[in-house]
């Protein structure tokens, strides 16, 4: 079962840890689960492929940068540019890895949008009255409201969306922008194709 359900209605959940901590640990858990799988419930949609990607490169280029800056640095110097250096790879993996590990979720009763560093939607299937493929930016990132778009929450880790969701009334949300309220639900998924038709077949 996709944790929690709310039988009431959606709702956000804000990020329960600080931010050092989540991502972090995420990393830790990331590589964890590369030698026992991974401990989730429920099917997991995954949203943060470019996102991912970039964080990589970043890392990749810090990493290639990082010796040819310290032949340029006085004696101790190094030893600080190496310490900062080893941070900001930590920073950009540490991302990479928590995006990785929190996809969206979906069972036989919710769907759970997850932004890994930005708080997380629960989505009660009841309260779903349709799916659709729709490709737009979304100004901005996390769960905020739509500037040009009545009625509409956007849950995602860049202003990329691809996927709307109608839900059968205009429900309250606590965005980062304020409490709004919705009908409409923009996210990002890695394949919305595949990821419509799941969640058609599990209204039906």
């Amino acid at each position: 079962m996709v944790e929690p359900v709310i039988e009431s209605g959606p709702v956000v959940r804000p990020r329960a840890k600080p931010m050092v901590t989540l991502v972090g640990g995420s990393l830790v858990r990331w590589v964890l689960a590369r030698f026992k799988g991974a401990d989730r419930t429920g099917t997991a949609i995954l949203h943060t492929a470019d996102p991912q990607r970039a964080m990589i490169v970043f890392a990749a280029m810090e990493v290639l940068v990082t010796p040819l800056v310290g032949r340029l640095l006085p004696g101790v110097w190094q030893l600080v540019h190496l310490v900062v250096e080893v941070l900001v790879v930590g920073v950009y993996l540490g991302l990479a890895a928590c995006w990785r590990i929190h996809p969206h979720l979906l069972d036989d009763r919710s769907l759970l949008l997850r932004t890994g560093t930005f708080g997380d939607v629960a989505i009660p299937l009841t309260a779903i009255e349709a799916v659709r493929r729709d490709e737009r930016a979304a100004g901005g990132y996390g769960i905020r409201g739509v500037a040009d778009e009545q009625e509409t929450l956007a849950c995602s880790v860049t202003s990329q969306t691809n996927v709307v969701i109608d839900l059968v009334r205009s429900y309250p949300f606590q965005a980062k922008d304020g409490v709004l309220s919705a009908r409409h639900i923009r996210f990002s998924v890695n394949e919305p194709g595949d990821f419509t038709r799941l969640l058609g077949k599990a209204l039906s």
